[in-house]
């Protein structure tokens, strides 16, 4: 494929804005990559703060590992495999 004199090479995956888009027949969005964002924020902040009391880690929790799970998640429409992938159920 080719656009005037540039050919354009075809891929499985694109990442647009932080989101990695996967080809296939149906619009896919790898939720691989947002689970280990969020795995790595959530060990990062209790790795630091082990012995920080119960509502100062849900604190820093809620500030630093949600917006990682929630970044763009309103403009995809994810797949019931995909809500289950992300919130531990698979």
């Amino acid at each position: 494929m080719s656009i005037g004199d540039d050919n354009i090479s075809w891929v499985n995956s694109l990442k647009y804005l932080g989101v990695t888009f996967v080809d296939g027949k149906y619009f896919k969005v790898d939720t691989l990559v947002l689970k280990r964002k969020l795995y790595a924020a959530y060990n990062a902040v209790l790795s630091k703060l082990r012995d920080a009391s119960e509502p100062v880690l849900l604190l820093l929790l809620r500030n630093e590992c949600l917006p990682i799970l929630l970044y763009s998640l309103g403009a995809m429409q994810l797949s019931l495999k995909n809500v289950r992938s992300v919130s531990g159920l698979e």
